[in-house]
Parts: C-alpha cells; sequence; structure tokens
C-alpha cells in the first residue's frame, strides 16, 4: 500500500471512529465537546454525520492538494484522540 493510500485510509477510518463513538458517548448522556458540531448537531439532526464527513473530506481535499501528507496525519492523530475520549466516555471511565 503506498503512502496516499495509506493516509486517506487512516483518516477515513478515525473520522467513521469519531462519528460512531460520538453517537454512542451521546447515547449514554454525554453532551457534544465542540461547539460547532453541538451547532451542526442542533441545526441539522442526523444530517449533522454527513456535514462532519464533507467537511472533514474537503479539508483532506484541501491538504492532499497542496502535495503534503504530513498535515493529514497531525489531523489523523487528533480525531483519533478525540475518538478514544469518547469511548473512555462510553466505558464510563470519564
Amino acid at each position: 500500500m503506498d503512502q496516499l493510500t495509506l493516509t486517506v485510509a487512516a483518516f477515513a477510518l478515525v473520522q467513521i471512529a469519531d462519528v460512531a463513538t460520538t453517537i454512542k458517548a451521546i447515547k449514554t448522556g454525554a453532551k457534544e465537546g465542540n461547539p460547532i458540531v453541538a451547532w451542526m448537531m442542533d441545526k441539522l439532526g442526523m444530517g449533522w454525520v454527513v456535514a462532519k464527513l464533507a467537511i472533514a473530506g474537503g479539508a483532506a481535499y484541501a491538504i492532499l492538494s497542496a502535495g503534503v501528507l504530513w498535515p493529514l496525519w497531525g489531523l489523523t492523530a487528533l480525531m483519533a484522540y478525540v475518538a478514544w475520549s469518547n469511548y473512555q466516555i462510553i466505558r464510563g471511565r470519564r
């Protein structure tokens, strides 16, 4: 697998993990910590998922269009942390 494919795959997987763990954490009574995402949830209902993934995809496209991979790895790490944090909430550790 080449570096570009690996980078995009990792980014996409953590976006899915973030959405899935966010939905599960909210169902357990947690509140969305990102005010922009909270606003999208309020205004769009479950459409926030499409909006969030579209924004993430647009960011990835912009970064990749610049011809660099490392910023996308930075965002991937950040979103992996968010998904991990959500998981900790689901598990009752936060």
